[in-house]
């Protein structure tokens, strides 16, 4: 369980790092619509980020850790979302 908890850690993190390098990208191309998706695809991953340390804390003392670990996937999944959202913005240039 530890084990697959710091695998989906390691997830968002490396999510994160996508949305940042995106997020810097269109604001350098001044793409305020893809730059705002990125923005908030950030905001999703670091609360997805904390929900998850909150969980592998708990593990596996406190039954607690289920209750994170779901909201650190409902925030991933949309974290996740948002960064295809201005990926595809970006792209296509709107």
């Amino acid at each position: 369980m530890t084990e697959h908890s710091e695998r989906v850690l390691n997830d968002i993190n490396r999510a994160l790092t996508t949305t940042k390098r995106l997020e810097s990208r269109a604001r350098k191309l001044r793409n305020e619509k893809a730059r705002l998706l990125a923005s908030t695809a950030r905001s999703h991953l670091e609360s997805a980020r904390l929900y998850q340390r909150t969980a592998v804390g708990l593990w596996p003392s406190d039954p607690k850790h289920h209750k994170y670990t779901d909201r650190a996937r409902g925030q991933f999944y949309l974290g996740q979302s948002h960064l295809h959202h201005a990926k595809v913005t970006l792209k296509r240039g709107h």
